[in-house]
């Protein structure tokens, strides 16, 4: 039976008196706050390092990492953590400020941050403001003020989990009464343990498209829990506004045909996955309201659809090293070859009593394109039969610091190269010249990309068990498909061999990573992913 809304609302403090109950518990005075503004002026130069490596810290771990949607979202985050530290830190605590930290805790309910993760990430700026607190005149009483204030933050921000907890246990009594239910549990149906073990989450539907069983494996795909899914339209919730095809497919299905769909899912953190529904219409019933009407049945095929396409380019790599491999050795003694009758030659007409400026100037040509096929052969060679990897201890922030450096003057000039690293140290199992060449084929693709004075910037990040490293540029974006570019000889440049992108995937393969692009007019991004140990 759900709980009267009478005796709900009875259990619950407002929200509006907490802050003043706390405040007089924690015994916060007027000359705390006097002090933490004091502290502002002392800590604001160093509010972009903490926000830097409380991000980090979330970074490596799968639970915290999961809310985390793209680095726009990220940055966003940023600012907003470094705008809270300045409110933290302003002496100002009336009951618009609290109200403020309320909205903000249920933006983490939103986010779907588990709430085990406020108190530990508030233990991260606990630590950085009591160091910083050190240095205060006042050092103790200072450091004792900042301590109450933040218990007193963390308290109204939990205030915010409860809420929604006790909102989900009122959803959750409603659904019984209206026969919404979750799946059977796994250990008490061998057919719902199956489809999860198989990787398969179980959505029933009602008559009129409401979420009426939800299990497990559906709350582990779309990062919503059973109580906040059920009741709830399956179109609204879990189907792309544009997804006209998943409509058409889900009207569409009757008791003995059955359809297969496969579309994005934007999960509850914003994250944007691929799936596939088989779906099923029950046979033809009297139905009410509860009952089945629809069964569908999900598989995230994310991680399928990127080794399909990393498969898809490695097997025309292969071909295309065999055939490189051969191509290179018959090319390479007639070049030779050549290269010898072309100094002779030259030497000649040095030597030679007549006017020779123009024979020279020719010859200079030849030579030039003899050169030019040597490097494209020492590339073929390069692609085709690349050398064994010798690993090492790698500094990523190291790396980028110094292919950036070490970009020739006309490139760096042509665009903005900014470098965007974590304030930690990230270092990773590798071979750092393979990983240098990689990433200044990468960053001289992205300037050429670029109208003269845009934007380029080079990214490391860590994540849960691998680093990553980016290079975004703001260009008019990649024609065609993005699996193409990896191709070798493909290139839209006037000059090149169009192996740099081929090098550069057999270079991140061999290490066990990715390599990946999204492309878009303006945006532009390369992404390598690598192990952190090999």
């Amino acid at each position: 039976m759900p709980v009267p809304t009478a005796v709900t609302s009875a259990l619950r403090l407002k929200t509006v008196d907490i802050p003043e109950e706390l405040q007089r518990y924690v015994r916060f005075t007027d000359d705390d706050a006097r002090r933490l503004r004091s502290l502002r002026d002392l800590a604001a130069p160093h509010f972009e390092d903490i926000v830097g490596s409380f991000y980090e810290r979330v970074r490596e771990h799968e639970g915290a990492h999961a809310v985390l949607a793209d680095e726009a979202q990220v940055a966003r985050m940023q600012r907003s953590l470094v705008a809270w530290l300045e409110r933290l830190l302003g002496g100002t605590y009336d009951a618009a400020y609290f109200e403020h930290t309320r909205r903000i805790g249920m933006a983490h309910v939103r986010a779907g941050l588990p709430p085990r993760y406020v108190p530990v990430a508030m233990s991260l700026i606990r630590e950085a403001l009591l160091t910083i607190a050190d240095g205060a005149a006042d050092a103790a009483a200072t450091r004792a003020a900042v301590c109450r204030i933040l218990d007193i933050e963390l308290a109204v921000m939990m205030e915010s989990h409860r809420e929604d907890m006790e909102a989900r246990l009122d959803r959750i009594a409603r659904q019984t009464v209206a026969g919404a239910r979750p799946a059977p549990r796994p250990e008490d149906d061998l057919g719902a343990r199956s489809l999860q073990l198989a990787g398969l989450a179980t959505i029933g539907l009602g008559p009129r498209g409401e979420i009426v069983m939800f299990d497990g494996e559906a709350a582990r795909l779309t990062g919503y829990a059973a109580d906040e899914a059920l009741g709830r339209s399956f179109e609204e919730l879990l189907l792309l506004p544009d997804d006209h095809a998943g409509r058409a497919a889900l009207e569409g299905v009757t008791p003995t045909a059955s359809a297969v769909h496969e579309a994005g899912l934007v999960t509850r953190s914003g994250k944007l996955g691929q799936v596939r529904w088989i779906m099923a219409r029950l046979p033809e019933m009297p139905r009410v309201d509860g009952e089945l009407v629809h069964l569908l049945l999900a598989r995230d095929i994310s991680q399928e659809r990127n080794l399909q396409q990393r498969a898809r380019v490695e097997e025309r790599l292969a071909a295309m090293a065999t055939l490189a491999t051969g191509l290179a050795h018959e090319i390479r003694n007639p070049l030779n070859g050549a290269q010898l009758h072309v100094s002779v030659l030259e030497r000649a007409l040095r030597a030679s009593p007549f006017d020779a400026k123009e024979g020279l100037d020719t010859l200079g040509v030849v030579r030039d394109e003899i050169q030019r096929l040597s490097w494209l052969v020492a590339d073929f060679l390069e692609f085709a039969r690349p050398r064994p990897l010798q690993l090492s201890e790698v500094s990523l922030s190291a790396l980028c610091r110094r292919v950036v450096r070490e970009r020739p003057v006309d490139t760096v000039g042509r665009a903005s190269v900014q470098l965007d690293l974590p304030a930690a140290e990230l270092s990773l199992e590798a071979d750092g010249e393979r990983l240098a060449e990689v990433l200044g084929i990468l960053i001289d693709n992205a300037v050429e990309a670029v109208a003269p004075g845009g934007r380029v910037v080079v990214r490391a990040r860590r994540e849960p068990h691998r680093a990553c490293l980016e290079v975004e540029d703001d260009g008019a974006g990649i024609d065609g498909d993005t699996v193409s570019i990896f191709d070798a000889f493909y290139t839209t440049k006037a000059t090149g061999t169009g192996l740099g992108l081929t090098i550069a995937h057999r270079v991140v393969s061999d290490h066990g990573g990715t390599l990946q692009v999204d492309s878009k007019p303006g945006l532009t991004r390369f992404r390598v992913t690598l192990p952190l140990q090999q």
